[in-house]
């Protein structure tokens, strides 16, 4: 069925880091939240938009650069998403996709360094990339799972997100 759709989601994001102060990559999770709504031009191609509370996340860890120093971070970041969306046509109500787009993020949050905690806030833009399946249960009602990359600005570059989502037409 073509036309509008509206999809409520809760996923699981990773968030994968590298701190200046030490070398450290790091592999984060939070639950998040979020709502889209699409728009479906044919049986092949669909424009999606939405927001997503990523999460909000904390991570601390002891430094070589003095004895007995503690680094910390916490964060929460939010975005906007703007996607055009490839669909392969069903089968027995299943099908993939392939979505490519852009996201505009806004983080917020403090470090606590060795010289005393400070506190950020900005905003980015960043490319969207995702692919996942959806079925069909009836003429009103899907769900989706998809894996999604989007990059962010600041320590943590790129979010991946694993979904699964409602999606009422």
């Amino acid at each position: 069925m073509w036309g509008k759709a509206m999809q409520a989601k809760l996923a699981i994001q990773n968030y994968f880091t590298s701190l200046e102060y030490q070398t450290l990559i790091a592999l984060t999770s939070a639950t998040s939240y979020g709502l889209s709504v699409s728009y479906q031009f044919n049986e092949n191609l669909a424009l999606e938009g939405g927001y997503v509370h990523i999460g909000k996340f904390s991570q601390s860890f002891d430094t070589s650069v003095c004895i007995g120093c503690t680094v910390a971070h916490s964060e929460e970041i939010s975005a906007f998403k703007l996607a055009i969306i490839g669909l392969l046509p069903p089968a027995n109500h299943f099908s993939l996709f392939g979505k490519l787009g852009l996201n505009f993020s806004r983080r917020s949050g403090t470090h606590q360094v060795i010289l005393g905690p400070s506190q950020f806030s900005d905003n980015s833009g960043g490319l969207l990339i995702g692919f996942g399946a959806k079925y069909d249960i009836n003429q009103s009602l899907s769900i989706r799972t998809q894996l999604e990359t989007q990059g962010v600005k600041g320590e943590f570059r790129r979010v991946d997100t694993l979904s699964v989502g409602l999606i009422f037409q």
